[in-house]
């Protein structure tokens, strides 16, 4: 596991705050519209210990910014509004903070720059503070309460078909691993390697020796030549396994 922790000179701080701050912002554009969710979201390179100069994506830059404003703006209208209005802003957006905090990865762990699952616990705080205003709004406004509903339940059954059919991409290890490649490519050539694995562990040795070689072509692995040998082997290939061991 300590291998998997990227040591902290190896990225200038200012990088790291903007991994943070643009993890901080993507966190909460998936509550709001749960789209284009991924079971890996890598680092904006394909190799971050071999690209640490490289200059990040124009909304890394921008995210640091758009994150100050969603903490800013909402403290800011609440407290000019009501003392009470600001602690559940307060209140939501800390709870938020505190949890989503660790895996903003500041302190970089392990090749993905985000993970919804460890999302879930944070997003109580935000959850808590939309339902209050959403229900101070239909107090405020009474003959909005219907349209607001309709929006309010249009909204959450949106969610559950869209959970329902994204649970359908982790029933299998083939499924999490397509889904990766699907929305990343090559910057996701980790999971070449493990559909390789898959294939390869359910003697399926063509499609194993297809991954295989997507991965070989980015990424020196003498595991993944060795087993790309014993694979060749296993089909009577032998200068294609001699030529891989």
């Amino acid at each position: 596991q300590a291998q998997s922790i990227t040591s902290f000179g190896n990225i200038p701080v200012a990088k790291r705050a903007l991994f943070a701050s643009y993890g901080f912002v993507m966190y909460i554009a998936g509550f709001f519209a749960p789209f284009h969710l991924s079971t890996f979201y890598p680092y904006p390179c394909i190799n971050m210990e071999l690209h640490v100069d490289m200059p990040l994506p124009p909304f890394y830059y921008f995210s640091f910014w758009i994150a100050l404003l969603i903490v800013a703006v909402p403290l800011y209208v609440t407290y000019k509004k009501n003392n009470n209005y600001f602690r559940i802003a307060a209140f939501g957006l800390g709870f938020f903070l505190a949890n989503v905090i660790f895996e903003l990865q500041f302190i970089s762990s392990g090749m993905a720059i985000m993970a919804d699952r460890y999302s879930y616990v944070s997003f109580i705080g935000l959850i808590f503070a939309t339902t209050f205003f959403l229900n101070e709004l239909i107090k405020r406004l009474p003959d909005l309460k219907v349209f607001t509903l309709i929006l309010i339940i249009g909204f959450t059954s949106m969610l559950a078909y869209l959970c329902t059919k994204r649970t359908e991409v982790w029933l299998t290890g083939e499924g999490v691993f397509k889904d990766a490649v699907e929305q990343y490519g090559d910057e996701a050539s980790l999971f070449y390697k493990a559909l390789g694995n898959y294939y390869n562990n359910n003697k399926e040795p063509e499609k194993a020796l297809d991954w295989y070689a997507k991965y070989a072509r980015l990424n020196n692995d003498a595991e993944v030549f060795n087993d790309m040998g014993n694979l060749y082997k296993s089909i009577k290939d032998y200068p294609d396994a001699a030529k891989y061991y």
